[in-house]
């Protein structure tokens, strides 16, 4: 699969390579959702990885990158 078809950068995909795991969370999208279901998924996400990625995929929470494409890129700031 190529980077351009599922959103993310090419040079992102290069951090496993130095043991950085990159994140993109799905969330719902805009007209359907408001800007309050939007967020609350975004900090769902973030909640998610913050405490439970460690323990059910031994993910180090010091090394992730969240990404995404459009929205997704400003919802993970």
């Amino acid at each position: 699969m190529r980077s351009e078809d599922i959103g993310i950068p090419p040079h992102l995909l290069r951090l496993p390579d130095i043991g950085i795991t990159l994140i993109s969370p799905d969330y719902r999208l805009a007209p359907q959702a408001d800007i309050y279901s939007i967020l609350e998924d975004a900090n769902s996400a973030v909640e998610f990885v913050r405490t439970d990625l460690q323990r059910l995929l031994n993910i180090d929470p010091s090394k992730l990158a969240l990404t995404g494409g459009s929205a997704g890129g400003w919802l993970g700031t």
